[in-house]
Protein backbone atom coordinates (compact mmCIF):
# COMPACT_ATOMS: atom_id res chain seq x y z
CA UNK A 1 0.00 0.00 0.00
CA UNK A 2 0.75 3.98 -0.08
CA UNK A 3 2.12 5.17 2.79
CA UNK A 4 -1.12 6.87 4.74
CA UNK A 5 1.08 10.04 4.76
CA UNK A 6 1.79 9.88 1.01
CA UNK A 7 -1.85 9.38 0.30
CA UNK A 8 -2.94 12.81 0.01
CA UNK A 9 -0.08 13.59 -2.27
CA UNK A 10 -1.18 10.66 -4.36
CA UNK A 11 -4.38 11.83 -5.12
CA UNK A 12 -3.50 15.16 -6.32
CA UNK A 13 -0.85 13.74 -9.04
CA UNK A 14 -3.36 10.98 -9.70
CA UNK A 15 -3.72 12.10 -14.02
CA UNK A 16 0.55 11.35 -14.16
CA UNK A 17 0.71 8.23 -11.36
CA UNK A 18 -2.36 6.80 -10.46
CA UNK A 19 -3.72 5.92 -6.79
CA UNK A 20 -3.79 2.82 -5.27
CA UNK A 21 -4.54 1.71 -1.45
CA UNK A 22 -4.69 -1.33 0.77
CA UNK A 23 -7.46 -4.12 -0.08
CA UNK A 24 -8.74 -6.99 1.30
CA UNK A 25 -9.83 -10.24 -0.58
CA UNK A 26 -10.14 -14.08 -0.46
CA UNK A 27 -6.77 -16.39 -0.75
CA UNK A 28 -6.55 -19.94 0.18
CA UNK A 29 -3.05 -20.58 -1.08
CA UNK A 30 -0.78 -20.55 2.19
CA UNK A 31 2.18 -21.87 0.13
CA UNK A 32 4.93 -19.81 0.73
CA UNK A 33 8.32 -21.36 -1.23
CA UNK A 34 11.99 -21.87 -0.13
CA UNK A 35 14.72 -19.67 -2.05
CA UNK A 36 16.67 -22.05 -4.39
CA UNK A 37 19.99 -22.12 -4.74
CA UNK A 38 21.44 -21.82 -8.46
CA UNK A 39 24.50 -22.24 -10.65
CA UNK A 40 27.15 -19.73 -11.39
CA UNK A 41 28.52 -21.50 -14.18
CA UNK A 42 29.92 -19.25 -17.86
CA UNK A 43 29.82 -21.95 -20.31
CA UNK A 44 30.45 -25.58 -19.09
CA UNK A 45 27.94 -28.13 -17.80
CA UNK A 46 26.97 -27.39 -13.95
CA UNK A 47 24.58 -28.93 -11.03
CA UNK A 48 21.46 -27.19 -10.07
CA UNK A 49 21.51 -26.35 -6.39
CA UNK A 50 25.51 -25.26 -6.36
CA UNK A 51 24.50 -21.56 -4.78
CA UNK A 52 26.03 -18.05 -6.28
CA UNK A 53 29.01 -17.35 -4.96
CA UNK A 54 29.51 -14.65 -2.01
CA UNK A 55 29.70 -11.33 -3.33
CA UNK A 56 27.63 -12.58 -6.79
CA UNK A 57 25.02 -9.10 -6.25
CA UNK A 58 22.34 -11.70 -6.78
CA UNK A 59 22.84 -12.56 -10.48
CA UNK A 60 24.41 -15.94 -11.71
CA UNK A 61 25.16 -16.86 -14.89
CA UNK A 62 23.95 -20.63 -16.38
CA UNK A 63 26.19 -21.43 -19.34
CA UNK A 64 25.56 -24.02 -22.25
CA UNK A 65 24.28 -27.34 -20.34
CA UNK A 66 24.19 -25.70 -16.58
CA UNK A 67 20.93 -25.10 -14.94
CA UNK A 68 19.22 -22.24 -13.17
CA UNK A 69 18.00 -24.19 -10.84
CA UNK A 70 13.88 -24.90 -10.03
CA UNK A 71 11.77 -23.30 -8.02
CA UNK A 72 7.92 -24.35 -7.08
CA UNK A 73 5.30 -25.12 -9.61
CA UNK A 74 2.58 -22.15 -10.95
CA UNK A 75 -0.30 -21.66 -9.06
CA UNK A 76 -2.46 -24.55 -10.18
CA UNK A 77 -5.28 -22.63 -11.59
CA UNK A 78 -3.49 -20.63 -13.72
CA UNK A 79 -4.97 -20.67 -17.47
CA UNK A 80 -1.72 -21.38 -19.32
CA UNK A 81 -1.56 -24.68 -18.07
CA UNK A 82 -5.22 -25.90 -19.57
CA UNK A 83 -4.83 -28.09 -22.75
CA UNK A 84 -3.91 -26.55 -25.44
CA UNK A 85 -7.21 -24.86 -27.44
CA UNK A 86 -4.84 -22.03 -28.86
CA UNK A 87 -2.00 -22.81 -30.69
CA UNK A 88 -0.57 -19.05 -30.60
CA UNK A 89 -0.73 -19.38 -26.59
CA UNK A 90 3.23 -19.71 -25.82
CA UNK A 91 1.96 -20.80 -22.22
CA UNK A 92 0.83 -24.06 -23.73
CA UNK A 93 4.36 -25.34 -24.71
CA UNK A 94 5.56 -27.91 -22.42
CA UNK A 95 8.53 -26.62 -21.51
CA UNK A 96 6.51 -22.77 -20.58
CA UNK A 97 6.97 -23.17 -17.35
CA UNK A 98 9.94 -24.99 -16.58
CA UNK A 99 12.92 -22.72 -14.76
CA UNK A 100 15.19 -21.99 -18.34
CA UNK A 101 18.54 -23.51 -19.41
CA UNK A 102 21.25 -22.22 -21.81
CA UNK A 103 21.41 -23.78 -24.65
CA UNK A 104 24.12 -23.12 -27.23
CA UNK A 105 25.63 -19.55 -28.54
CA UNK A 106 23.42 -18.20 -24.65
CA UNK A 107 23.75 -17.43 -21.66
CA UNK A 108 21.41 -17.24 -19.28
CA UNK A 109 20.99 -14.83 -16.13
CA UNK A 110 19.19 -14.41 -12.94
CA UNK A 111 17.98 -11.55 -10.91
CA UNK A 112 17.02 -12.53 -7.42
CA UNK A 113 14.86 -10.82 -5.39
CA UNK A 114 16.52 -10.01 -2.37
CA UNK A 115 16.65 -7.88 0.99
CA UNK A 116 20.02 -6.46 0.53
CA UNK A 117 22.39 -8.91 1.35
CA UNK A 118 21.76 -11.30 -1.51
CA UNK A 119 21.47 -15.33 -1.90
CA UNK A 120 19.67 -16.00 1.93
CA UNK A 121 18.15 -13.00 2.23
CA UNK A 122 14.98 -12.47 0.59
CA UNK A 123 13.20 -9.79 0.14
CA UNK A 124 11.03 -8.86 3.28
CA UNK A 125 7.06 -8.72 2.16
CA UNK A 126 5.12 -6.96 4.88
CA UNK A 127 1.22 -6.72 5.20
CA UNK A 128 -1.36 -5.38 2.33
CA UNK A 129 0.08 -4.30 -1.47
CA UNK A 130 3.11 -2.78 -2.66
CA UNK A 131 5.67 -1.75 -5.02
CA UNK A 132 9.10 -2.89 -4.32
CA UNK A 133 12.17 -1.85 -6.85
CA UNK A 134 15.69 -3.44 -6.82
CA UNK A 135 18.60 -2.55 -8.63
CA UNK A 136 21.16 -4.39 -10.42
CA UNK A 137 24.63 -3.89 -12.75
CA UNK A 138 23.97 -4.94 -16.09
CA UNK A 139 25.76 -8.69 -16.17
CA UNK A 140 25.82 -9.28 -19.65
CA UNK A 141 28.62 -8.25 -22.02
CA UNK A 142 27.94 -5.18 -24.51
CA UNK A 143 26.31 -6.61 -27.71
CA UNK A 144 24.15 -8.95 -26.43
CA UNK A 145 20.12 -9.47 -27.12
CA UNK A 146 17.36 -11.35 -25.36
CA UNK A 147 16.55 -14.74 -26.79
CA UNK A 148 14.22 -15.43 -24.16
CA UNK A 149 12.93 -14.49 -20.56
CA UNK A 150 10.56 -15.51 -17.54
CA UNK A 151 10.46 -15.77 -13.84
CA UNK A 152 10.70 -18.65 -11.34
CA UNK A 153 8.03 -17.94 -8.47
CA UNK A 154 9.39 -18.14 -4.98
CA UNK A 155 6.49 -17.01 -2.70
CA UNK A 156 2.97 -17.52 -4.56
CA UNK A 157 0.86 -15.85 -2.28
CA UNK A 158 2.10 -12.58 -2.81
CA UNK A 159 3.70 -11.87 -6.74
CA UNK A 160 1.65 -10.24 -8.99
CA UNK A 161 3.83 -9.12 -11.41
CA UNK A 162 7.57 -7.88 -12.23
CA UNK A 163 9.21 -5.66 -14.88
CA UNK A 164 12.38 -5.17 -15.91
CA UNK A 165 13.43 -1.62 -17.10
CA UNK A 166 16.46 -0.32 -18.41
CA UNK A 167 17.32 2.73 -16.37
CA UNK A 168 19.74 5.69 -15.71
CA UNK A 169 19.46 6.18 -11.88
CA UNK A 170 19.67 3.56 -8.72
CA UNK A 171 23.15 1.39 -7.56
CA UNK A 172 23.91 -2.20 -7.50
CA UNK A 173 22.53 -3.97 -4.47
CA UNK A 174 19.47 -0.65 -4.05
CA UNK A 175 15.94 -1.77 -2.92
CA UNK A 176 13.11 0.64 -2.84
CA UNK A 177 10.40 0.01 -0.91
CA UNK A 178 6.88 1.15 -1.71
CA UNK A 179 7.49 3.40 -5.00
CA UNK A 180 5.26 5.67 -5.97
CA UNK A 181 3.64 4.49 -9.45
CA UNK A 182 6.61 3.93 -11.40
CA UNK A 183 10.15 4.67 -12.03
CA UNK A 184 10.40 8.79 -11.42
CA UNK A 185 12.65 9.51 -14.32
CA UNK A 186 12.60 10.28 -18.42
CA UNK A 187 14.61 7.38 -19.80
CA UNK A 188 13.17 3.96 -18.39
CA UNK A 189 12.98 1.22 -20.75
CA UNK A 190 10.89 -1.60 -20.52
CA UNK A 191 12.98 -4.60 -21.33
CA UNK A 192 11.03 -7.59 -20.22
CA UNK A 193 7.95 -8.60 -17.92
CA UNK A 194 5.60 -11.20 -16.76
CA UNK A 195 2.82 -11.54 -14.52
CA UNK A 196 0.59 -14.20 -12.56
CA UNK A 197 -0.35 -17.06 -14.70
CA UNK A 198 2.25 -16.02 -17.25
CA UNK A 199 5.11 -18.21 -18.65
CA UNK A 200 8.89 -18.19 -20.57
CA UNK A 201 8.21 -15.56 -23.59
CA UNK A 202 11.03 -17.26 -26.20
CA UNK A 203 11.67 -14.78 -29.22
CA UNK A 204 11.90 -16.31 -32.78
CA UNK A 205 14.99 -17.93 -33.74
CA UNK A 206 15.70 -14.84 -35.83
CA UNK A 207 14.74 -11.92 -33.47
CA UNK A 208 16.59 -10.83 -30.31
CA UNK A 209 14.97 -8.22 -27.97
CA UNK A 210 17.78 -5.19 -27.82
CA UNK A 211 20.03 -4.22 -24.70
CA UNK A 212 22.06 -2.40 -23.43
CA UNK A 213 25.61 -3.26 -22.50
CA UNK A 214 27.47 -2.34 -19.29
CA UNK A 215 29.43 -0.04 -21.36
CA UNK A 216 26.15 2.26 -21.20
CA UNK A 217 26.08 2.79 -17.85
CA UNK A 218 23.15 2.00 -17.33
CA UNK A 219 21.50 -0.11 -14.50
CA UNK A 220 18.54 -3.05 -14.31
CA UNK A 221 15.90 -2.81 -12.13
CA UNK A 222 13.34 -5.19 -11.44
CA UNK A 223 9.73 -4.16 -10.33
CA UNK A 224 8.17 -6.23 -8.29
CA UNK A 225 4.33 -5.68 -7.40
CA UNK A 226 3.41 -7.82 -4.31
CA UNK A 227 0.48 -8.57 -2.44
CA UNK A 228 0.66 -9.90 0.85
CA UNK A 229 -2.85 -10.94 2.71
CA UNK A 230 -2.20 -13.31 5.09
CA UNK A 231 -1.48 -11.28 8.33
CA UNK A 232 1.95 -12.33 8.00
CA UNK A 233 5.33 -11.18 7.25
CA UNK A 234 6.63 -13.07 3.78
CA UNK A 235 9.33 -13.30 2.05
CA UNK A 236 10.34 -13.33 -1.57
CA UNK A 237 13.21 -15.00 -3.16
CA UNK A 238 11.40 -14.76 -6.91
CA UNK A 239 14.07 -15.30 -10.09
CA UNK A 240 13.95 -13.13 -13.10
CA UNK A 241 15.71 -15.17 -15.92
CA UNK A 242 16.87 -13.59 -18.93
CA UNK A 243 18.94 -15.51 -21.23
CA UNK A 244 20.81 -13.85 -24.60
CA UNK A 245 23.16 -14.04 -27.50
CA UNK A 246 25.14 -12.30 -29.60
CA UNK A 247 23.71 -9.79 -31.82
CA UNK A 248 25.02 -11.18 -35.00
CA UNK A 249 23.22 -14.40 -34.62
CA UNK A 250 20.09 -12.60 -34.87
CA UNK A 251 18.30 -11.27 -38.17
CA UNK A 252 16.20 -8.87 -36.30
CA UNK A 253 16.93 -6.70 -33.48
CA UNK A 254 13.29 -6.01 -31.76
CA UNK A 255 11.99 -4.39 -28.54
CA UNK A 256 8.75 -4.33 -26.37
CA UNK A 257 6.19 -1.36 -27.10
CA UNK A 258 3.21 -0.87 -24.11
CA UNK A 259 0.04 -0.03 -26.43
CA UNK A 260 -3.06 0.34 -24.81
CA UNK A 261 -4.67 3.33 -22.13
CA UNK A 262 -4.02 3.76 -18.12
CA UNK A 263 -6.29 6.48 -17.64
CA UNK A 264 -9.49 4.61 -19.54
CA UNK A 265 -12.65 7.03 -18.77
CA UNK A 266 -11.11 8.91 -15.58
CA UNK A 267 -11.98 8.25 -11.78
CA UNK A 268 -14.98 6.49 -12.74
CA UNK A 269 -13.16 4.19 -15.39
CA UNK A 270 -15.49 0.84 -15.29
CA UNK A 271 -18.73 1.95 -14.26
CA UNK A 272 -20.97 -0.71 -11.77
CA UNK A 273 -23.00 -3.58 -13.79
CA UNK A 274 -22.29 -2.91 -17.30
CA UNK A 275 -19.92 -3.79 -19.75
CA UNK A 276 -17.63 -1.32 -20.89
CA UNK A 277 -14.53 -1.39 -23.29
CA UNK A 278 -12.35 1.40 -24.27
CA UNK A 279 -9.73 2.08 -27.43
CA UNK A 280 -6.33 3.84 -27.71
CA UNK A 281 -4.75 3.77 -31.22
CA UNK A 282 -0.76 4.09 -31.97
CA UNK A 283 0.07 5.27 -35.77
CA UNK A 284 3.28 4.11 -37.45
CA UNK A 285 4.93 7.72 -38.05
CA UNK A 286 8.31 6.26 -39.27
CA UNK A 287 9.24 5.67 -42.62
CA UNK A 288 9.62 1.83 -42.48
CA UNK A 289 7.26 -0.97 -41.79
CA UNK A 290 7.30 -2.11 -38.06
CA UNK A 291 6.41 -5.67 -37.85
CA UNK A 292 4.59 -7.09 -34.42
CA UNK A 293 5.50 -10.76 -33.33
CA UNK A 294 3.41 -11.18 -30.37
CA UNK A 295 1.43 -9.75 -28.48
CA UNK A 296 1.06 -10.04 -24.18
CA UNK A 297 -1.94 -8.64 -22.93
CA UNK A 298 -2.48 -7.03 -19.38
CA UNK A 299 -5.61 -6.00 -16.87
CA UNK A 300 -6.75 -6.72 -13.70
CA UNK A 301 -9.99 -8.57 -12.53
CA UNK A 302 -12.92 -6.65 -14.47
CA UNK A 303 -11.32 -7.25 -17.78
CA UNK A 304 -12.39 -9.84 -19.90
CA UNK A 305 -10.93 -9.37 -23.73
CA UNK A 306 -8.43 -7.61 -25.81
CA UNK A 307 -8.43 -6.79 -29.33
CA UNK A 308 -6.19 -5.29 -31.81
CA UNK A 309 -7.27 -3.56 -35.37
CA UNK A 310 -4.90 -2.66 -37.66
CA UNK A 311 -6.41 0.84 -39.77
CA UNK A 312 -4.84 1.22 -43.04
CA UNK A 313 -5.75 4.18 -46.18
CA UNK A 314 -9.43 5.44 -45.70
CA UNK A 315 -9.98 3.85 -42.50
CA UNK A 316 -10.42 0.22 -43.15
CA UNK A 317 -10.17 -1.72 -40.33
CA UNK A 318 -8.96 -5.92 -40.01
CA UNK A 319 -9.09 -7.44 -36.68
CA UNK A 320 -4.96 -8.97 -36.30
CA UNK A 321 -5.74 -10.34 -32.44
CA UNK A 322 -8.94 -10.81 -30.45
CA UNK A 323 -8.54 -13.02 -27.22
CA UNK A 324 -10.48 -13.24 -24.14
CA UNK A 325 -8.52 -12.24 -20.85
CA UNK A 326 -8.34 -13.52 -17.00
CA UNK A 327 -6.56 -11.77 -14.54
CA UNK A 328 -4.83 -14.83 -13.21
CA UNK A 329 -3.61 -15.80 -16.42
CA UNK A 330 -1.40 -13.04 -18.32
CA UNK A 331 -0.28 -15.33 -21.16
CA UNK A 332 1.29 -14.02 -24.31
CA UNK A 333 0.09 -14.65 -27.75
CA UNK A 334 2.60 -15.13 -31.00
CA UNK A 335 1.45 -13.56 -33.73
CA UNK A 336 1.32 -16.32 -36.93
CA UNK A 337 1.76 -14.55 -39.74
CA UNK A 338 3.69 -11.61 -38.79
CA UNK A 339 1.90 -8.62 -38.31
CA UNK A 340 3.38 -5.93 -40.75
CA UNK A 341 2.30 -2.06 -39.73
CA UNK A 342 2.68 -0.47 -42.91
CA UNK A 343 4.16 3.90 -42.74
CA UNK A 344 1.02 5.98 -41.11
CA UNK A 345 -1.09 2.89 -40.54
CA UNK A 346 -2.54 2.76 -36.73
CA UNK A 347 -2.90 -0.24 -34.52
CA UNK A 348 -6.21 0.17 -32.30
CA UNK A 349 -6.24 -1.40 -28.88
CA UNK A 350 -9.38 -2.37 -27.49
CA UNK A 351 -10.32 -3.74 -23.71
CA UNK A 352 -13.18 -5.07 -22.58
CA UNK A 353 -14.86 -5.05 -18.67
CA UNK A 354 -17.67 -6.20 -17.07
CA UNK A 355 -17.96 -4.79 -13.70
CA UNK A 356 -20.39 -7.08 -11.85
CA UNK A 357 -19.86 -4.79 -8.59
CA UNK A 358 -22.13 -2.31 -7.00
CA UNK A 359 -19.04 -0.28 -6.95
CA UNK A 360 -17.42 1.77 -10.08
CA UNK A 361 -13.68 0.95 -10.57
CA UNK A 362 -11.24 3.06 -10.93
CA UNK A 363 -7.97 3.49 -12.84
CA UNK A 364 -4.48 2.74 -11.48
CA UNK A 365 -2.06 0.19 -11.10
CA UNK A 366 -3.42 -0.88 -7.87
CA UNK A 367 -5.39 -4.45 -8.16
CA UNK A 368 -8.39 -2.79 -6.89
CA UNK A 369 -8.07 0.01 -9.86
CA UNK A 370 -8.15 -1.24 -14.03
CA UNK A 371 -5.81 -0.20 -16.64
CA UNK A 372 -5.24 -1.78 -20.21
CA UNK A 373 -1.55 -2.76 -21.58
CA UNK A 374 -1.49 -4.89 -24.54
CA UNK A 375 2.23 -5.40 -24.88
CA UNK A 376 3.81 -5.86 -28.55
CA UNK A 377 7.22 -7.47 -29.34
CA UNK A 378 8.53 -5.60 -32.65
CA UNK A 379 11.17 -5.13 -35.39
CA UNK A 380 13.00 -2.40 -35.96
CA UNK A 381 13.48 -1.88 -32.01
CA UNK A 382 11.85 1.12 -30.57
CA UNK A 383 9.89 2.00 -34.08
CA UNK A 384 6.71 2.15 -32.06
CA UNK A 385 7.53 4.10 -28.96
CA UNK A 386 6.98 7.27 -27.88
CA UNK A 387 9.15 8.95 -25.17
CA UNK A 388 7.10 11.99 -24.45
CA UNK A 389 3.26 10.26 -23.04
CA UNK A 390 3.45 9.70 -19.37
CA UNK A 391 3.05 6.38 -18.21
CA UNK A 392 2.03 5.14 -13.91
CA UNK A 393 4.65 2.02 -15.09
CA UNK A 394 7.33 4.83 -15.98
CA UNK A 395 8.30 3.28 -19.44
CA UNK A 396 9.14 5.19 -22.21
CA UNK A 397 8.56 2.89 -24.91
CA UNK A 398 5.12 3.12 -24.86
CA UNK A 399 2.51 4.20 -27.80
CA UNK A 400 -1.09 5.81 -27.33
CA UNK A 401 -3.02 8.70 -28.22
CA UNK A 402 -3.76 9.87 -24.21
Amino acid sequence: MVHRASYALCCVVVALLGCWSSFERANDDTHEGDGVDFDGGGGGAGDAGAGAPAGSGGVAAAGSGGSAGVAGEPIIEDAGRSPAVDPSNGCNAESAFESLVARDSETCYELLAHNGGWEGDPLVLVQDEHLNQLYYDIPWPDGAVATRFGVQQDDRTSVHRGLVFEINAGSHGLVERDALGGPLTPDATLIAGWSVGGCNVELPSDVGLELAGPSTGKKLMVQWHHFNLTGETQHDASRFQICVAPRSSRTHIGSVTILGNESLNGLSAVPAGVETAYDSTCRNVTMDPVTIIALWPHMHERGTRVRVELVGAENAAVTVFDKPFRHDANVHYTMTPRVVVMPGETLRTSCTYVNDSPDATGWGISLIQELCYQVAFVYPAGALDNPWIPSLIGATNICWDQ
